[in-house]
């Protein structure tokens, strides 16, 4: 009767013992794949992060009066004026508003005391384009208009610029970008580009070619 007992009792244990590891195994799978996601979601969240350096300082002329001055029904109404009659219904995307500067061949400032803006453009009919602006601090001046294939703006093409960002020396941590154009000052023309820079004196320029974006190391 004892060792009826003892086996009875030595089963139930076993498959207690049984029961549990399958558990355990179970838990222990689960545990492996939500911290695999954990850690491809951190992954994930470090790479927004850095661009968020990137991003804040291209549209930090969003916090600016000209910003502000821009968005007043009377400007509303100037880039139907500004632009030519072929572009249909033009409206202002906001969003894509920041400081502007000019550069000449050696990257360095042509304008310094000057402050200028650019704010892109689309309209009804699939145009699109950008308006440069200047701002003396009670009005808004029409520097130029430009029409595009494209919207030439850092959003608008991210995806292709966090690539090529990849490919480079680039500090994401610290790198500051802005919205550029480049001039030949041997009079041979200009190009529109965003200028990417971080505390270790790297300096990439993304250009907005006719249908697409290229990047060029311009660290000395």
């Amino acid at each position: 009767m004892k060792k009826v007992l003892s086996l009875v009792l030595m089963a139930t244990f076993v498959v207690s013992l049984i029961g549990c590891t399958g558990q355990h195994s179970v838990s222990l799978s689960n545990a492996s794949s939500t911290m695999n996601n954990e850690i491809r979601i951190d992954y994930d969240d470090v790479n927004t992060d850095m661009m968020d350096s990137v991003i804040s300082s291209y549209y930090s002329g969003q916090s600016s009066r000209a910003f502000k001055m821009l968005q007043k029904s009377i400007f509303k109404r100037l880039v139907d004026h500004w632009t030519d009659s072929d572009i249909h219904n033009p409206v202002w995307n906001y969003d894509t508003f920041t400081r502007y500067q000019t550069l000449d061949s050696d990257i360095a400032r042509v304008d310094p005391d000057e402050e200028l803006y650019c704010c892109a453009f689309s309209s009804d009919n699939g145009k699109f384009g950008y308006i440069v602006v200047s701002y003396d601090g009670d009005s808004l001046g029409n520097m130029g208009v430009v029409e595009t294939q494209y919207l030439y703006d850092l959003n608008a093409n991210i995806d292709d610029i966090v690539t090529k960002l990849k490919e480079t020396n680039i500090d994401l941590s610290s790198a500051v970008a802005s919205r550029v154009k480049m001039i030949d000052t041997e009079g041979k023309g200009s190009v529109e580009a965003i200028r990417i820079v971080d505390n270790y004196g790297n300096v990439y320029m993304c250009y907005f070619d006719e249908t697409s974006i290229t990047f060029a190391d311009h660290t000395n």
